[in-house]
């Protein structure tokens, strides 16, 4: 008797909503990511391990120069600063992939399991792999207006987002002051906030 990998489609199914409950930790519903902005990030002190050791699963670090697909390296694929391809996370997610993969092979059989590509990231590889991904889509425009460079760094900021500036620092005080004290500029940083429709102090910061 061969196993049914997905369930019968229910009658009507179109009909019915999509339930989508609002998460705790975001106040918003589940799969929306845009407020993980707004959770504190705290110490949890939870043990970071290399999970070459500590679980079963197929590790393939992409920003490492590791082909995902084949496995082969690939130097145009490196971002700088790496682990020499050791792959860190919690210990909690090394022990939730040997559950999943566990299950997988209860399953499916034992030539299936998860695939890690990305994990622990550290500043200097964040920074390096905006950086890449905002040339990319400035597409070789050396001299982009604000306009255009803000734009290319939201796309960067997509995948190798930062957290927001501490609003109340001196530092970011005197920042926002020497970006606002060009009118010229600061007509751009109007303009842009227009038509993104955030706030200016968001386009500046």
């Amino acid at each position: 008797m061969e196993q049914e990998i997905f369930s019968p489609t229910p009658e009507n199914f179109h009909e019915k909503p999509i339930e989508r409950p609002i998460l705790e930790s975001t106040g918003l519903p589940e799969g929306d990511d845009s407020g993980y902005r707004k959770v504190p990030v705290e110490e949890s002190n939870e043990q970071i391990v290399n999970l070459q050791n500590e679980c079963q699963a197929l590790l393939r670090p992409s920003y490492d120069g590791l082909d995902e697909i084949t496995g082969e390296f690939n130097p145009d694929l490196v971002l700088p600063g790496g682990t020499d391809g050791k792959v860190f996370a919690r210990k909690s997610v090394a022990v939730g992939i040997d559950t999943a993969n566990a299950y997988l092979s209860d399953r499916y059989g034992p030539n299936m399991q998860l695939g890690i590509l990305d994990a622990f990231r550290s500043g200097k590889r964040q920074a390096a792999g905006f950086t890449r991904k905002a040339i990319e889509v400035l597409s070789g425009n050396t001299s982009p207006d604000i306009a255009t460079l803000y734009k290319a760094g939201m796309i960067a900021d997509g995948t190798f987002s930062w957290v927001n500036p501490d609003f109340n620092s001196s530092s970011y005080s005197e920042f926002l002051a020497s970006m606002t004290s060009d009118t010229s500029r600061f007509v751009e940083f109007q303009s842009i906030a227009s038509e993104t429709g955030v706030d200016v102090s968001e386009v500046i910061s």
